[in-house]
């Protein structure tokens, strides 16, 4: 007989599904889909193995939920596993849309921490290139007004 913990192993990365982005990392999702839209709230793991990155980027509130109203995506992220290299969160917090040619100012939240919270669709985020290692993340989104 089998370990029952290789079992769950198994299961478990039977079930990663490619990100949205298309870059490359996986998303585990710990609720059913009906919770996460009837709830607007949604809990997953997110892994970034070596050589992935994710590149700026917006996430935008689905377009049922602009329709009825002005509605915010947020994002509670804790690090769960750091890679010994690289894979670090970053937002854009400055940029000088009158001058287009400038170059925009990146900040990191918390670099020393595991916990950063942010509006995804308000703010230009990604994480860089992991160079070494692997990247773990709990991640819990919601959308409200």
């Amino acid at each position: 007989m089998k370990n029952p913990w290789t079992l769950v192993k198994t299961a478990i990365d039977n079930h990663w599904e490619e990100g949205r982005q298309g870059t490359g990392y996986e998303r585990f999702p710990l609720l059913p889909i009906a919770v996460r839209k009837f709830f607007k709230f949604d809990m997953l793991f997110i892994r970034m193995k070596e050589g992935i990155e994710v590149p700026a980027h917006y996430d935008f509130v689905p377009i049922q939920h602009q329709a009825v109203g002005y509605w915010v995506h947020r994002r509670f992220n804790i690090i769960l596993k750091q890679p010994k290299k690289g894979g670090r969160f970053y937002i854009m917090v400055n940029h000088n849309w009158n001058r287009p040619d400038e170059e925009p100012f990146w900040e990191q939240w918390f670099t020393d921490k595991r916990i950063n919270y942010f509006s995804p669709s308000h703010v230009e985020h990604g994480v860089t290139k992991i160079e070494e290692g692997e990247r773990l993340v709990l991640s819990l989104g919601w959308v409200s007004r």
